[in-house]
């Protein structure tokens, strides 16, 4: 298993380097407010449905604790959200959540569910766990201070320090279960199975941050809104 961690370590890295977070680290426009809360609505909702099949899932009594354990400390996350989106007037609308301009968020959800449900081993389901795990801390790390921006932190629960400091009080690195995982060793196919199921949930993770960045900057340029030069050479040379 410390490869399939060492994995994900590396893909993390990269993956924090997306355009949709170089985004959330600079002053932005208003409307990306609007763009990432729709635009994440179906995957959080979903989130929960993902954390609980998988550790229905999994068999292995070491395995099955620590996705147990990921489930207890996201429960009720998705009420969080609900509370921001509603004190932002963005309440879900099921027309506007079924509609194309949501697919790749849909989309992205279904894969993962897709890779939960088909997995060949407990090792697999346990690294879309991790994974999910880890893009998260990518995200909230970012996320409170660019809505702070705006002056939207106070009474705020998921788009909040709030969030993040309970993200980082349940940071895999901190588990007791860590060294376990080291410790784990693992058949030669059922690692590829980890390392693939990573590699997976990251790809399907990256679509979804990836459109919701275009989406950011299509609304800034109708808007007139000037992104960082250094921003503009990264888009350039993508």
């Amino acid at each position: 298993m410390r490869q399939v961690l060492a994995s994900i370590d590396a893909r993390t890295e990269t993956f924090a380097r997306l355009t949709y977070f170089r985004l959330l680290e600079r002053p932005g426009a208003r409307s990306d407010v609007e763009i990432m809360a729709r635009g994440l609505s179906f995957f959080v909702m979903s989130f929960q449905d993902m954390l609980r099949l998988n550790a229905r899932l999994i068999s292995d009594p070491e395995l099955k604790q620590l996705a147990l354990g990921q489930r207890k400390d996201d429960a009720g996350h998705d009420l969080w959200f609900l509370h921001d989106i509603q004190k932002l007037s963005l309440e879900p609308d099921l027309r506007w959540l079924f509609s194309k301009r949501h697919e790749q968020t849909r989309d992205t959800s279904y894969e993962i569910i897709s890779q939960i449900l088909t997995a060949r081993s407990d090792a697999a389901r346990l690294t879309v766990g991790l994974a999910l795990e880890a893009t998260g801390g990518v995200y909230f790390s970012r996320v409170y201070r660019f809505f702070s921006s705006f002056g939207l932190s106070d009474g705020f629960q998921f788009f909040s320090r709030h969030h993040w400091d309970a993200e980082q009080s349940h940071d895999l690195h901190e588990s007791q279960l860590l060294e376990q995982l080291l410790a784990l060793e693992l058949a030669p196919e059922v690692r590829s199975q980890a390392l693939a199921a990573a590699a997976s949930t990251f790809e399907a993770i990256t679509r979804m941050c990836e459109d919701l960045s275009s989406k950011m900057l299509e609304a800034r340029a109708r808007q007139g809104f000037q992104p960082s030069s250094a921003l503009e050479i990264q888009q350039g040379s993508a």
